[in-house]
């Protein structure tokens, strides 16, 4: 160093003794921001100015204290007095070096970002120029920096829509609402339609200056190739449905004819053999035999049944037709009278009753009442060769629901068999213990579903079974 102005000793903070033992190199760190070796590029950069090279560059210097900051050297070659020496202008470039870099490293960390999407992305200038894409948006055919969209960008294939231009149409709708999107495909003679979602944003600085716009692009055509699946889908379901209620609307015109065939036509028959077997019983009693007494009371008890039978099977296929009326039921109210009946229908009713306050419903009054008539007399006859019949009726609450229930303490039964319980014409004892027709409690299920509810049973033979039910429609507390 032969020689140095006060910026330099300003820029550096060394003295001009300290100048004097100090190499040029020694003035950077070790190694550039490129990965050179200082001392070898500045010897490059000196030899080249010292052969008479005007040589400019942007280094990376060091201070007394340690510190870096950027400048621009420029080196150029001077005589003095027959001497050959080098002169170094050195330019504080610090400031504007490091925004570039801040910017840079936010550029990178934005391209990163955009590039790692999956969504293209096109920038635009005010007058629609293509100034910068992303590599999803190239990868699609977007390659043509300043040329307007139309013709810059991939977009440009996708056919008009309804008679005007939408990429256009939507672009002037960003200018004026900020945002805008819609659905594009390719076109329609393509082997395979491929669907795109365009939105469209307007940029703008906070004193509302329009930078341009930008335009995301998302492949959909996954998405939109399930979606057309579905829809496809429904149709074919919706044709079935149409078919299969056309399907069940006859067989409920066959089930009528049959349900008016068993009221009328089996009806009248078995009141006939009723109504003979009662005068063969009333005035020629005593001309008959043991034998023939014994086969006259198993006609009238035969035709009885049966008549009750089809009485029930009537009433459980009208089940699913009848609408429900729903509205406020008083359970104890319900209960009250349905064992007040039973006092007054069953003879010798030696059952003692012990009921819990019950809360009220929303129901069918009349179908929750079946529910409970079904219930309580069949705890009455299976209960009754008890010494001491006990009926308890009760509900409880659990997970927000309202249980109710009706136990005895009478035949019960293996639970193994419970699962055929509440199917028609199912009975797990036989007539000769216990008179029924198998129906009762399947229309117990039948009317607890369709309140929405469900009901199962607990039992264990010769000790009980509790029948529990739950009404969730609208439950009152």
């Amino acid at each position: 160093m032969i020689d140095f102005n006060t910026n330099a000793h300003a820029f550096f903070g060394y003295t001009r003794e300290e100048f004097a033992h100090i190499r040029p190199w020694e003035l950077s760190p070790e190694y550039q921001p490129d990965g050179s070796n200082s001392r070898i590029k500045a010897a490059e950069y000196l030899h080249r100015a010292m052969s008479g090279e005007k040589v400019a560059f942007e280094w990376l210097h060091c201070k007394a204290d340690g510190n870096t900051f950027y400048a621009e050297v420029r080196i150029s070659l001077l005589h003095v007095r027959g001497r050959r020496l080098a002169r170094a202008s050195i330019i504080d470039i610090n400031a504007r070096k490091l925004a570039e870099l801040a910017l840079a490293k936010s550029q990178a960390n934005l391209n990163a970002i955009l590039n790692s999407t999956g969504v293209g992305y096109i920038l635009l200038d005010p007058m629609l120029n293509i100034v910068e894409f992303n590599r999803e948006a190239q990868l699609w055919g977007t390659e043509a920096l300043g040329l307007p969209i139309q013709t810059g960008s991939s977009l440009s294939s996708y056919p008009a829509y309804a008679g005007f231009d939408i990429l256009h149409q939507c672009i002037k709708n960003a200018f004026e609402f900020n945002y805008s999107s819609f659905e594009m495909r390719n076109n329609e003679a393509a082997e395979r339609a491929i669907w795109k979602e365009v939105f469209i944003h307007k940029i703008v600085d906070p004193d509302g200056l329009i930078y341009g716009l930008c335009i995301a692009v998302t492949d959909i055509t996954s998405s939109k190739e399930i979606e057309i699946h579905i829809r496809d889908m429904n149709s074919v379901l919706e044709r079935k449905v149409i078919e299969r209620t056309h399907e069940l609307e006859e067989i409920n015109k066959e089930l009528e004819a049959f349900n008016y065939t068993v009221s009328h036509d089996l009806q009248a028959p078995l009141r006939a053999v009723s109504a003979f077997s009662d005068l063969l019983k009333k005035e020629h009693y005593n001309e008959l035999s043991e034998s023939a007494k014994t086969y006259v009371g198993f006609i009238h008890h035969g035709a009885a049944r049966m008549s009750l039978l089809i009485k029930e099977l009537l009433a459980f296929a009208q089940m699913g037709k009848v609408p429900l009326m729903l509205q406020s039921v008083n359970m104890n109210v319900v209960v009250k009278d349905v064992i007040a009946e039973a006092r007054v229908s069953i003879k010798n009713l030696t059952a003692d009753f012990f009921v819990d306050q019950l809360p009220s419903v929303q129901g069918d009054a009349a179908l929750v009442t079946q529910v409970w008539s079904n219930l309580i007399y069949n705890a009455i006859k299976y209960s009754r060769k008890k010494e001491r019949p006990a009926i308890y009726v009760g509900s409880f609450t659990e997970n927000g629901q309202h249980i109710f229930f009706v136990k005895d303490n009478g035949a019960g039964f293996d639970m193994k068999n419970a699962g055929k319980l509440f199917n028609v014409f199912k009975r797990l004892h036989s007539e000769s213990d216990f008179e029924g027709t198998g129906v009762g409690l399947a229309l117990v299920h039948r009317v607890i579903t369709r309140h929405g509810g469900k009901v199962w049973v607990d039992a264990k033979e010769n000790e009980g079974a509790t029948f529990y039910f739950t009404i969730p429609w609208g439950n009152l507390g």
